[in-house]
């Protein structure tokens, strides 16, 4: 999903005329994130007359997107196949029906849409708390100390070929040491496989070349091996730049043929030496942990959950999508965290609260199952106290994750006078629950 975002918008920077659209496509990008969310609780015993209707509705959409054209109608779920589903079946198709119904009009409105384009908001030449927050300053001088450490060094050495030492810890420095680390990692990686790869074809390919297309032929075949590397994943990208920097720092020296291996040795050198750096700097001065920005996403995308079952939660553009990213960088900052290598004090304790992440994605799809239901008029009150009393145990839960302190308990017995009658309002408030007391479970 993120990428479909970043997708967006680098299109509505080449065609103008896709800034218009940009809320409607917003709206779409949420509902198929919701959707997504909503078909992990989808039982797989779900009877295939109840699937079926789902799915063709998703093809609809689709074709109606791929084809530009109107949205043929979506077919129905009957009641007779809606009495047939179980408890846990009926709340979860009810609402995935709802979903892509909105995603059907949104569709149909994208086509017609007449609305201008949004202003554009000024962009700030600094954050909001760029003077306020003592870790913006903490984070530039933890970055000076490393680069003047490593100009120190090598200038006090007079070896200038590990010059690379101080770029090496501009472009690592991130925010937490578990990003930091990973870089660097990346980076020394890349510079490694890179440089081994110039070295075996100075020392055995480019003495038998004899004319510029051979040299073109290899420069082409070790560019498309980076270029394949730097368009993987977010975890991987960024040592295909660095292969493909380390490989034509050694290949391409002069007008010449290489034939000499000390660039190479000096470039892995600097970066060895800008890693140890940053990694001293940044695990001993202010440490930031990657398991504390994975604490504090979590904390978020609770407190968003919370708001959704609040009396106007459930129609604030947005909200859905925004729970969603914030799970996405909880689990992120979560698997950052192990390239710490327990190099920051107290890591059990950094890491507790991020147990409960495995478990964030099935109390979205319940939550959001809940606001998906049709009113219930008869279970009204019932369905607000208990809306009400989940939303004040989601804002409970995430100030005890950002402080690393044990869940708080479930109010009890929400829905022990919940009359034994099939509704589809209730059932989805018992299965949000059953979640939540999965949740809480998993021990920290």
């Amino acid at each position: 999903m993120v990428k479909l975002i970043e997708l967006r918008e680098r299109a509505g920077m080449f065609d103008h005329g896709l800034r218009r659209l940009a809320g409607l496509d917003g709206s779409l990008i949420e509902a198929l994130a919701e959707i997504g969310e909503l078909w992990m609780l989808l039982p797989e015993a779900t009877p295939i007359e109840a699937r079926l209707p789902l799915a063709e509705a998703c093809e609809a959409c689709a074709s109606a997107l791929e084809r530009d054209e109107a949205v043929s109608p979506l077919p129905l779920l009957t009641e007779a196949v809606l009495q047939s589903l179980t408890a846990e079946e009926r709340p979860i198709v009810v609402a995935i029906a709802q979903v892509l119904g909105r995603l059907a009009d949104g569709i149909a409105r994208r086509r017609t849409a007449t609305v201008p384009p949004a202003p554009s908001a000024a962009k700030a030449l600094f954050v909001p708390d760029a003077f306020s927050n003592p870790s913006h300053v903490r984070f530039a001088l933890k970055t000076t100390i490393a680069v003047m450490a490593a100009y120190v060094i090598y200038s006090g050495l007079d070896w200038p070929g590990i010059s690379t030492s101080v770029t090496t810890c501009f472009f690592v420095a991130l925010g937490s040491l578990g990003e930091t680390m990973h870089k660097l990692t990346l980076r020394l990686a890349g510079a490694a496989i890179g440089g081994l790869a110039g070295a075996l074809c100075i020392v055995y390919l480019l003495p038998e070349m004899t004319d510029i297309g051979q040299l073109c032929l290899l420069i082409g075949v070790a560019a498309a091996a980076c270029a394949w590397v730097a368009t993987s994943s977010e975890l991987l990208s960024y040592a295909g730049m660095q292969i493909a920097f380390a490989f034509f720092l050694g290949v391409l020296q002069d007008y010449g043929p290489s034939t000499d291996l000390t660039v190479l040795r000096d470039r892995v050198a600097g970066i060895l030496l800008g890693n140890i750096l940053m990694s001293v700097v940044f695990s001993t001065l202010w440490p930031t942990s990657a398991a504390d920005r994975a604490r504090a996403a979590v904390a978020k995308a609770l407190r968003m959950l919370g708001g959704l079952l609040g009396a106007e939660g459930a129609a604030k553009a947005g909200a859905r999508l925004a729970v969603i990213l914030a799970l996405v960088d909880a689990r992120k900052y979560a698997g950052l965290a192990s390239f710490e290598l327990r190099l920051l004090p107290v890591q059990a304790e950094r890491r507790r609260g991020l147990d409960l992440a495995p478990s964030l994605d099935r109390l979205a799809g319940a939550t959001f199952a809940v606001i998906e239901q049709p009113p219930d008029v008869q279970m009204a009150e019932l369905a607000l106290h208990f809306d009400a009393a989940l939303s004040g145990w989601f804002a409970a839960c995430a100030e005890r994750v950002v402080a690393g302190a044990a869940w708080p308990a479930l109010p009890a017995a929400i829905l022990a006078d919940a009359p034994p009658r099939r509704s589809s309002a209730i059932e989805v408030r018992q299965l949000l629950q059953s979640e939540i007391e999965n949740a809480v479970a998993v021990p920290v």
